[in-house]
């Protein structure tokens, strides 16, 4: 498996081998170039794991900007490890150009015929080949590779690899977030279904608060009426006393000139009476 940060760099330090075959025997290769001849479904290359040998490793240095060596740096199964190192035990990763060049420089001093100074074959330098992330390639002889080839932005042969290997995975991880979608979609229906019955419980709650607002209200101008007819006929009956006692009070003084004009005839009267016996009395005399 190659991690996500190195598959352009892996890719381009594979180049056309990405597509190369792995064989468990000689035999194998053989017999299966054989099929692709008589049925003429093109060539491949393979790597028969009986027959393959690889210069040894070169070992990447500790230095600023190399990520280390690629062989080191994916994993893979120990039944291909003599292809994944025949392939990438001889290449690093640095981060970029400038990191690359500068561990190169201080790899060897590299002369156009690859050896040390002094010329002689024991200080021959195995140089390596250094892919940086963003895709460049610099070989053992020098030759630099690297701008815009237009696929850029797309996905690599092995992102697209990572990605298959990964789908099972992101499957179910979807299927537990489309079941943790659903429950919580369920949990917010019987959310909704919930504050729907309360909600309705609470209409018919202020329904029935509304219409014994409007009974107590209905009371209340009854007694209101009520209570100014009760103050009308309270005036009313104020009224009739004020003036039954003004007409009392008249009683009272007519009572009064009844009693004066009363006396008053009886002294007349006992005057008449008295003139009326000394006018008998003087009539018997004469």
């Amino acid at each position: 498996h190659v991690p996500a940060r190195l598959e352009r760099a892996i890719e381009v330090a594979l180049g056309a081998a990405l597509q190369n075959v792995i064989a468990e025997s000689w035999q194998d290769a053989q017999s299966a170039i054989e099929f692709l001849r008589s049925t003429g479904a093109g060539r491949a290359t393979f790597l028969p794991m009986d027959r393959l040998r690889s210069r040894g490793p070169i070992p990447a240095p500790t230095s600023n900007g190399i990520l280390g060596n690629a062989a080191r740096s994916v994993r893979f199964d120990s039944e291909v490890a003599p292809a994944v190192q025949h392939l990438l035990q001889r290449i690093w990763i640095a981060h970029d150009l400038s990191s690359a060049r500068h561990a190169l420089d201080r790899h060897s001093v590299i002369f156009s015929n690859g050896r040390r100074p002094g010329g002689r074959t024991s200080d021959y330098v195995a140089l390596p080949t250094v892919v940086t992330l963003g895709g460049e390639i610099i070989r053992p002889g020098g030759a630099v590779t690297g701008g815009n080839d237009g696929h850029r932005h797309r996905r690599s042969t092995l992102a697209w690899e990572r990605a298959a290997r990964e789908l099972p995975s992101e499957l179910a991880r979807a299927k537990v977030q489309v079941r943790q979608a659903s429950e919580k979609t369920q949990s917010a229906r019987n959310e909704v279904e919930k504050q729907t019955r309360r909600r309705t419980e609470h209409e018919e709650q202020r329904r029935l608060l509304l219409r014994d607002a409007q009974r107590r209200q209905s009371e209340f101008e009854r007694a209101r009426l009520h209570a100014a007819r009760a103050g009308q006929e309270a005036e009313w009956q104020k009224q009739m006393l004020s003036q039954t006692e003004a007409e009392l009070v008249g009683l009272v003084s007519l009572e009064e000139q009844l009693a004066a004009a009363s006396a008053e005839s009886e002294s007349a009267l006992q005057v008449a009476r008295e003139r009326a016996l000394m006018s008998e009395s003087a009539a018997r005399t004469s």
